[in-house]
């Protein structure tokens, strides 16, 4: 497991990151738009409560807001 992923999804063995898996590119397509305020309401209320509810959503929106600030500060 490379640094990155092991920094992102703790020490684990398996491969289980929500934020890395190719099955999840929707979920980080939602989280970035939810980040930039793109979703209409249902839609970010619907995410902000599973961010809330389920832990490995709540990293990968914590890295998602990471992406877009240093996005942000590449600019």
């Amino acid at each position: 497991m490379d640094r990155k992923l092991r920094a992102a999804c703790g020490d684990s063995q398996r491969f289980t990151c929500l934020a890395y898996t190719p099955m999840n590119e929707e979920l980080q397509q939602h989280l970035m738009e939810f980040v930039y305020g793109l979703l209409d309401e249902d839609e970010a209320n619907a995410l902000s409560e599973r961010i809330t509810s389920d832990p490995q959503v709540a990293r990968a929106y914590a890295d998602a807001k990471l992406q877009a600030e240093l996005m942000g500060q590449a600019a």
